[in-house]
């Protein structure tokens, strides 16, 4: 269920889950978590207003603010042409 489901607000000691889709209006998904060609497009444009709002920047500073690993990271400037 990764991608789909999320933590949702805690009722007392119960745990909720909800999907975005339902839960935040106007959410729009930008890639299908199981596909690897979207998801790394999806990652070059959170690289490219990464870039518009913090750079200049190296990869590095984008995978420490993002959370990402270096590898995954790492393919974002190559998607959106160096």
């Amino acid at each position: 269920m990764q991608g789909f489901v999320y933590f949702g607000p805690d009722l007392g000691r119960e745990v909720t889950f909800v999907r975005l889709e339902q839960w935040l209006s106007g959410f729009k998904r930008l890639y299908h978590p199981e596909d690897p060609t979207a998801a790394v497009l999806a990652r070059a444009e959170l690289f490219a207003r990464y870039l518009s709002g913090y750079g200049p920047a190296t990869v590095q500073d984008f995978c420490f603010w993002s959370g990402l690993p270096t590898k995954m990271g790492g393919e974002a400037p190559e998607a959106i042409g160096g």
